[in-house]
C-alpha cells in the first residue's frame, strides 16, 4: 500500500503510514518503509545534504498520522513540544470485547518483558513503587461503541497517550484484558484471523 501525503508546508510533511510497513530501516536492501517510499515517489524531500527527521514512531502494524521534519530546525521544534508534552495524540483502536467503562484511565507502569523468549515485547508492572526499569505510563481510554467482529464481542476506543512509552497502547489495552484486535504479539500470538491491527494514529 501507498504513503499517503495529508499536508506539507517548508518545514514538515505529514503523511498516512499505512499498516504493516516500517518507518525506515538500517537494511539498505528493506524497501518496505515509508523513507523509501518517499524517496521514490516525493524525491524532492530527501536528499543526503538534507535527510528527513522522523519526530514520532509508529510501529509497524499501527497505521496513521506521521509527522515528519524537513530540516533540523523543525524536528528540534517539534521534539521540545514533545518533551513538555505540549502535543496531543489520538489513536482509533477496536478492542476484543465490550468495554464495562465509558472513560478509564490507566496508570501501570512499563518495562521490559523479560520472558518474552526473545521477541522485543514490553509489559506493565503493577508493584507499587515498580522497579528502577520500568518508566511511568498513562493512557485515557475513552469509549465510541460497541459491536461485533466476526461475531465476536468488540469496542471502538479513542486512545490518548499522555505518555509515550514503547507500545505503551498495546500493552496497557492487553493489562486490562482488552487486547487490540488483530494484535500478534500482545495475544500470545493467538490473533491471527484478521489482516491487520487494529490501531490508527488520528489527529484528533
Amino acid at each position: 500500500m501507498a504513503v499517503t501525503k495529508i499536508h506539507e508546508d517548508d518545514d514538515y510533511v505529514i503523511v498516512n503510514k499505512p499498516f504493516d510497513m516500517f518507518i525506515n530501516a538500517n537494511d539498505e536492501n528493506e524497501k518496505n518503509t515509508v523513507a523509501c517510499h518517499i524517496a521514490s515517489h516525493d524525491s524532492h524531500l530527501s536528499t543526503s545534504l538534507n535527510p528527513l527527521h522522523f519526530v514520532q514512531r509508529l510501529d509497524y502494524s499501527t497505521s496513521g498520522i506521521l509527522c515528519i521534519a524537513k530540516n533540523k530546525k523543525a524536528a528540534a521544534r517539534v521534539g521540545r513540544l514533545f518533551e513538555k508534552r505540549l502535543t496531543r495524540k489520538y489513536y482509533l483502536a477496536v478492542l476484543r470485547r465490550h468495554l464495562q467503562f465509558d472513560v478509564a484511565d490507566i496508570k501501570y507502569a512499563i518495562g521490559v518483558d523479560e520472558s518474552s523468549d526473545g521477541a522485543h515485547r514490553m509489559r506493565a508492572v503493577r508493584a507499587a513503587p515498580p522497579p528502577c526499569a520500568a518508566r511511568a505510563a498513562h493512557t485515557r481510554v475513552l469509549a465510541l461503541e460497541s459491536g461485533a467482529y466476526c461475531g465476536q464481542p468488540a469496542s471502538v476506543v479513542l486512545l490518548k497517550p499522555i505518555t509515550g512509552r514503547t507500545h505503551q497502547l498495546r500493552v496497557h489495552c492487553t493489562t486490562i484484558g482488552h487486547t487490540i484486535l488483530g494484535d500478534y504479539t500482545y495475544s500470545n500470538r493467538e490473533d491471527t484471523g484478521p489482516h491487520r491491527m487494529f490501531l490508527h494514529a488520528t489527529s484528533r
